[in-house]
């Protein structure tokens, strides 16, 4: 009965998956945030819970997002489009950090392509061994959206989230990082001579 609206499956499809990414991309982010931690958690956590209950529509719109032509420039358009609001947010937080626009800018799309395979794997592909190492830390969508927003949190402003906004991701290796860093060798060799 759809056909008789759409000239073939490919369509319908088409036209599905335009309006699934077009309704995420006017519902997502928060006008209500708080702080940066707080305005990238909602809009990941709102990507994971839509992944999550789509999957279908979500493996459908990657892989149209990578064969079909026409759709494939639309999602480029839209992510690019994403992005560019997202370093804008960035910059009009930080308005200092302006002159320095390409380089925000490429941490966002990498962060995003980042935020992209992991939504392929996790719940277009199903990857199992991939949802068994998050599964360690991770054992909700908020404990997930927590982590990946500290991810983009550290690229994006170069430190740690308050705690008071979320635990520490890994702060062992934080530590271990930082107490052996070049400064910081140099200043016991200093203390030791």
């Amino acid at each position: 009965m759809l056909y008789l609206y759409f000239e073939s499956k490919e369509a319908l499809v088409h036209e599905i998956l335009v309006e699934f990414l077009q309704e995420f991309m006017n519902r997502a982010g928060s006008a209500a945030a708080r702080s940066p931690f707080q305005a990238m958690f909602d809009a990941n956590l709102q990507w994971i819970r839509s992944a999550r209950a789509n999957a279908g529509l979500m493996r459908c719109l990657l892989q149209f997002s990578e064969a079909q032509g026409d759709f494939a420039t639309l999602f480029a358009r839209e992510s690019h489009e994403w992005n560019r609001r997202i370093t804008a947010s960035v910059l009009r937080r930080f308005p200092t950090a302006e002159r320095e626009h390409a380089q925000v800018h490429f941490i966002v799309e990498a962060l995003s392509a980042m935020m992209d395979d992991l939504t392929r794997r996790l719940f277009a592909d199903g990857d199992e061994q991939l949802s068994a190492v998050i599964s360690d830390f991770a054992a909700t969508d908020e404990d997930l959206a927590r982590a990946l927003t500290t991810i983009w949190h550290r690229a994006l402003y170069c430190t740690d989230p308050p705690r008071a906004e979320a635990p520490p991701l890994a702060p062992r290796l934080a530590a271990a990082a930082h107490a052996s860093s070049p400064a910081k060798r140099s200043a016991r060799k200093r203390a030791a001579d």
